[in-house]
């Protein structure tokens, strides 16, 4: 095939390029593959490697050899009691290697694919859902990219292009004519179809499970799994070869519960977990002791949503994810990224998960999260997260408001009400003043006031409202409290209409949450003047706030942590904690109003209490950097503090960014969920937690059942749906 312009530019470009890894990015259509059959000719000792077997076959159909990453940088090996395991081989007779299907490469397969210290050229569709991590969304900004769709590219890739720039998909044949590979079935006569194809995608678990049955009902098998069956492995186990989402068939059934399971070049022994066929919602163990959990995948699901509460960072400031425009900018691993397509989902099952710190996050079973499996954070499902997973949640902001938030004119409602001055932005003294009334402040019919037992807070209060509403407060005295009020009911009327200082709903006003982090941080000043620092042993030991408003609570650990500050809450109590070195943080990014907490604040902080997981190859890296007392700790607890790690910081830099945290509690329950659609990346921070959707793998001819549900990724969905189908695509209105 003849080359694009394109094409050459891409390839001379790899040529010259002088890092040992390069991401090229191309859409479903655009000569990907192409552009790899040039590079092995050029490189001819590169090996060439694709994630799934599927993606293998279709790479040696067009003529390159190509084999699955695990079978190229993994090696089967026998234990003592003749078990089969599989581990890194120790060297690569090769020098390089292209990777195929790169977007679906998790951190841990990245990592090993970059020990061996060969030049690495990843190849991936960046139009499509991509996999849930950090800094390893490999597609998310590729060096180079391949976007001109060739007129014979094949009518299935016009189509996927067709759908994500926004068209009906029912409006295709009406726009360009009955094609031979993509045929639309009527309505709800899907069905027949489930069988006859290599994967069925549809929106719901209840669906997906009623299809799986419908289709072994068909095929005669009413009981549990048989030799033939198409199934799916639903955890990670690298130490087996499986990992959450590979698919492959059954070969034989053997007493206790054991199945042979053939993927993608390999056939596997492995005891399975009866219970889990046939499940709407996943429930198994999640030891590596436990049988390995598999499902039947004739018919998998695709739709991940959060709870209308979930804190979000974007360029409209730091909101309840139901509160955020239709587009916009929004924080993610990759920093501040496009969003658009807001959506509102109906009722749908959902866990509410709970970590030891008092992080948490409601979110659909089915949503992409991800978790600590002793060797790198792994995806898998939230349905399926356990009690006592490790999760981990962004420290920092990544994402600032540009300017100050402006309030509407506030006119008056009586003419015999005295007008006062009104701020007409919100600023930083109006922000701590803000803060001082939602932490003591009480508001009543002619008037506000507040009572403290710092003089320096009270005159500090005096002087905002002389300077904010040029009000003249006069002194008040409750038992031994003193303060001062101002009796306005021009200037109250106002106040109640910012919110947050009703004394029953207690909350951070939607002004500030709309305001740049430095405004926050004035807020949060103000607002911890209800709080205390507390010593022990002449050394600062924690800072302590409380708050009986859930509400209050929630959103104000979320923006101690945008401001670097991690802190603890628990279920029993109405309390926050910050603790250790986090201590200085918040004397360094917030501080108090009091000279007199300040003062105490000046006094040294207790050791960190908060800890950093690492693999046993992490560990051993680490040998030279830590003295042995350090090292031997790290070795037999697999964590390292990060007081220690601060020793290393260059090293375990990355790691440093995260706060991580133990699930405690998880709950079931029923709840609306929202969303939107994050073109780049597609994934955003979730009250912190960078969890998100993952795309699915390639097969020759896919049913896709557009099921009637605000999906909030569905453009995005049904691409990756679409340009899963390589001969075949069969599209439904369920």
């Amino acid at each position: 095939m003849r080359l694009t312009d394109e094409q050459k530019y891409v390839i001379r470009e790899i040529l010259r390029f002088s890092k040992d890894e390069i991401r090229l990015g191309g859409r479903a259509g655009c000569g990907k593959t192409t552009v790899i059959k040039h590079l092995i000719e050029l490189l001819p000792n590169f090996a060439v490697c694709a994630y799934t077997g599927k993606a293998a076959n279709v790479l040696r159909r067009k003529g390159v050899a190509a084999k699955t990453i695990h079978s190229l940088i993994y090696k089967a090996y026998t234990d003592e009691e003749n078990k089969v395991y599989f581990s890194l081989a120790p060297s690569l007779e090769f020098d390089g290697v292209i990777v195929d299907e790169a977007s679906m490469v998790s951190e841990g397969i990245y990592r090993d694919l970059k020990s061996f210290g060969k030049p690495l050229i990843f190849v991936g569709d960046h139009g499509q859902l991509e996999p849930v991590g950090d800094k390893f969304n490999l597609m998310a900004e590729p060096d180079y990219r391949l976007e001109t769709i060739h007129r014979n590219a094949g009518e299935i890739a016009h189509f996927a292009e067709y759908i994500r720039q926004g068209y009906k998909p029912s409006s295709w044949e009406i726009r360009n004519g009955v094609g031979r590979k993509i045929k639309f079935l009527p309505r709800n006569t899907h069905r027949e179809m489930v069988a006859e194809v290599d994967q069925t995608i549809c929106a719901y678990n209840k669906t997906r499970a009623e299809l799986n049955a419908f289709v072994r009902r068909s095929l005669g098998r009413n009981s549990g799994p048989v030799s033939g069956d198409r199934v799916m492995c639903l955890r990670n186990d690298s130490y087996a070869g499986l990992f959450n989402g590979m698919q492959g068939v059954v070969g034989d059934i053997y007493d206790n519960d054991i199945m042979s399971f053939e993927s993608d070049e390999y056939a596997y022994t492995v005891a399975f977990d009866r219970n889990v066929f046939g499940q709407v919602k996943y429930e198994f163990e999640h030891s590596r002791e436990s049988p390995m959990p598999f499902d039947y995948c004739y018919a998998v699901t695709c739709h991940k949503c959060v709870h209308p509460d979930t804190m979000v960072e974007t360029n409209q400031g730091f909101l309840p994810i139901k509160d955020v425009s239709p587009t916009g900018i929004i924080s993610t691993p990759e920093g501040g990224c496009e969003y658009k397509n807001f959506v509102s989902n109906p009722p749908l099952p959902c866990v509410r998960v709970v970590c030891k710190d008092g992080y948490e996050i409601t979110m659909t079973e089915d949503h992409k999260a991800e978790f600590w499996d002793g060797f790198s954070f792994s995806q898998t499902l939230a349905g399926d997260l356990k009690e006592g997973d490790i999760l981990r949640v962004k420290i920092g902001s990544t994402l600032d408001v540009a300017n100050l938030f402006r309030f509407p004119p506030h006119p008056p409602k009586d003419v015999r009400e005295r007008r006062y001055r009104i701020p007409e932005e919100l600023t930083e003294d109006l922000a701590e003043f803000l803060g001082l009334m939602v932490a003591d402040g009480t508001i009543f019919k002619r008037g506000f006031r507040l009572l403290k037992r710092h003089e320096d807070v009270i005159e500090r209060f005096k002087f905002l409202c002389e300077s904010l509403f040029g009000a003249n407060p006069y002194q008040v005295r409750i038992g031994k409290t003193k303060g001062y009020e101002v009796s306005s009911t021009f200037i109250t009327r106002w106040l109640s209409s910012l919110g947050g200082m009703s004394p029953k709903a207690k909350d951070v006003p939607d002004c500030v949450l709309r305001s740049p982090l430095r405004i926050q941080n004035k807020f949060l000043m103000g607002l911890f003047e209800d709080g205390s620092v507390n010593t022990k042993g002449n050394k600062v030991d924690h800072i302590e706030f409380v708050s009986v408003s859930p509400a209050l609570r929630h959103k104000v650990k979320n923006m101690l942590l945008r401001s670097g500050v991690v802190s603890c809450s628990y279920s029993c109590e109405d309390k926050i904690y910050i603790y250790g070195d986090f201590c200085e943080e918040f004397r360094k990014n917030i501080g108090f109003v009091s000279s007199f907490k300040n003062k105490k604040m000046e006094l040294d902080k207790s050791g960190s209490r908060y800890k950093i997981p690492l693999s046993e190859s992490e560990v051993m890296v680490l040998k030279g950097h830590l003295s042995k007392f350090d090292y031997n700790n790290c070795k037999s607890r697999k964590f390292i503090t990060r007081k220690c790690a601060k020793k290393v910081l260059d090293f375990i830099g990355d790691k440093m960014k995260y706060h991580y945290v133990a699930i405690q509690k998880i709950e079931k329950l029923i709840c609306e969920t929202m969303c939107v659609e994050v073109p780049k990346v597609n994934k955003f921070h979730q009250n912190g937690f960078p969890f998100g959707n993952c795309q699915g793998s390639e097969y020759d001819s896919v049913l896709v059942l557009e099921q009637k549900c605000d999906l909030w990724d569905h453009r995005r969905w049904a691409y990756t749906a679409a340009s899963r189908a390589k001969e075949k695509l069969f599209w439904c209105e369920g």
